[in-house]
């Protein structure tokens, strides 16, 4: 198996006014563009990077390997805060909640997680097993609720204070939307990369289908 591109060949910008630059396949440098010398290495991972996540407040870094291997950094020094071993199922998804406290991990062994963002541990996993669509994971604004699309183009609400699965939002045909994203309110989703181009949905199970099981 060939290793897949660091970050999806990717140069990013964080939260924090930094850009993320690919140093190796396992390795990453976060560089202040107003001071180039001012480099913080992030080093550590098992396998090549295969994408990252960042706080929203840009005081820490996530990332995950193509061999299940993932770990945090502090973004500022570079210190190693904490990392998940011994599992070999690859991480396809992660996103911090909206107050930073927890991380949401969709893997390919079809289960959702919500891991404390200080030191990994594990929550919680989100009800019923899915084939997730990598990077679609999304909190609503005040993080209670979690918004996931499935391959089969199953657009799924979850409750992320027990994981209970709350229902379909919508079930689209064709390929799978590549992003998600809650409206400010919290109301409505917007579904971008599916057959529809771009769609607002409403963000509840009774929008356009009735709740079912996962």
């Amino acid at each position: 198996m060939n290793a897949p591109p660091l970050p999806y060949g990717q140069v990013r910008g964080t939260p924090a006014g930094q850009i993320a630059l690919p140093a190796s396949m396992q390795q990453l440098e976060l560089v202040d563009p107003w001071s180039p010398e001012r480099r913080v290495r992030l080093e550590g991972m098992k396998s090549p990077i295969l994408h990252v996540a960042f706080s929203n407040d840009g005081s820490q870094v996530f990332a995950h390997g193509w061999r299940g291997d993932a770990k945090s950094w502090d973004a500022r020094t570079g210190e190693t805060l904490a990392e998940l071993t011994g599992s070999s199922t690859m991480i396809l998804s992660a996103v911090y909640s909206p107050d930073d406290s927890t991380i949401l991990t969709l893997d390919e062994g079809h289960s959702g997680r919500l891991w404390r963002a200080d030191d990994l541990s594990p929550l919680l996993r989100l009800e019923g097993r899915r084939s997730w669509v990598p990077l679609s994971a999304r909190f609503s604004p005040d993080g209670s609720r979690i918004v996931a699309a499935d391959r089969s183009g199953a657009i799924g609400l979850w409750d992320a204070r027990d994981g209970a699965f709350a229902g379909t939002v919508a079930r689209l045909q064709g390929d799978a939307p590549l992003h998600l994203a809650f409206t400010a309110d919290s109301r409505d989703l917007i579904v971008a990369g599916s057959p529809l181009g771009a769609a607002r949905l409403p963000a509840t199970a009774e929008g356009l289908l009735a709740a079912s099981e996962p």
